[in-house]
């Protein structure tokens, strides 16, 4: 389900929903992908892995520019 929620583009509708036991946490140490999981962590104050997962995001970016309007896209 999550993996649909991605393709789709449909993040908002993804983070919105309840996680009381921690499925999405699953789902993401199963198919890592920081590009959105630093939300999920920052959702439930994983501050540094938050920032850890920006970090890892920020070495591999080709166009910056990029980035932000996929940011924007998540009403950011």
């Amino acid at each position: 389900m999550y993996q649909w929620h991605i393709q789709r583009g449909e993040l908002r509708v993804m983070f919105s929903q309840e996680d009381e036991k921690g499925y999405l946490d699953n789902f993401f140490a199963e198919k890592p992908n920081p590009a959105i999981s630093w939300l999920n962590d920052i959702g439930k104050g994983r501050f540094d892995s938050a920032s850890k997962a920006l970090y890892r995001e920020a070495q591999g970016a080709q166009n910056l520019e990029v980035k932000h309007v996929s940011f924007e896209s998540l009403g950011g």
